[in-house]
């Protein structure tokens, strides 16, 4: 079983970047994509700094127990895949020429209870670095239009990873 982490203090710290390193890259996103797995339904994303220690046995713990905020996390995508991001970044949060007004959502999140109302950008551009294994040191940059709830789930699983959680954004609604 999964367990995730609802220590406040520890959700409130900002994440650190991946090194250029394909191997790393590639156990914290097949955690974060087993993770997702074992998840189900309950939920749409899950960022690194989330999980505890108590991972499944069979998910390469030695890259979890570096014990690093790593930036990284994974979401399950409207068309049915699930995606996990390395070093992520939203650049845009606009469309043409023109700022976009932000959208209100009624969130959950598995590391807060309650649900809250939060205003997010109906589109983003999301970055993401994509280390390549063969050539240590390299890295693909990547990107993708990201819209209605897949931005909003790549916004919240940022907000994650810069240490603000949906209570401290969003009003709680009964």
């Amino acid at each position: 079983m999964i367990s995730i982490e609802k220590d406040i203090d520890n959700l409130h710290k900002v994440s650190v970047p991946i090194p250029n390193d394909g191997k790393m890259a590639e156990n914290i996103k097949s955690v974060l994509l087993k993770t997702m797995i074992i998840l189900g339904k309950e939920a749409l994303g899950i960022a690194w700094i989330q999980l505890k220690r108590s991972l499944p046995s069979d998910l390469p713990m030695k890259t979890y127990r570096e014990g690093k905020r790593w930036r990284a996390f994974a979401i399950k995508l409207q068309n049915g895949t699930t995606k996990a991001f390395i070093n992520p970044i939203i650049r845009a949060r606009y469309v043409g020429a023109g700022r976009q007004e932000r959208t209100e959502y009624t969130e959950q999140c598995l590391s807060v209870k309650g649900n809250y109302k939060i205003g997010r950008y109906e589109e983003v551009m999301l970055f993401w670095s994509e280390p390549v294994a063969k050539m240590p040191g390299l890295s693909e940059a990547n990107q993708m239009l990201l819209t209605g709830r897949d931005a909003m789930v790549a916004q919240h699983e940022m907000d994650h990873l810069d240490g603000i959680l949906i209570s401290d954004r969003g009003k709680k609604v009964k």
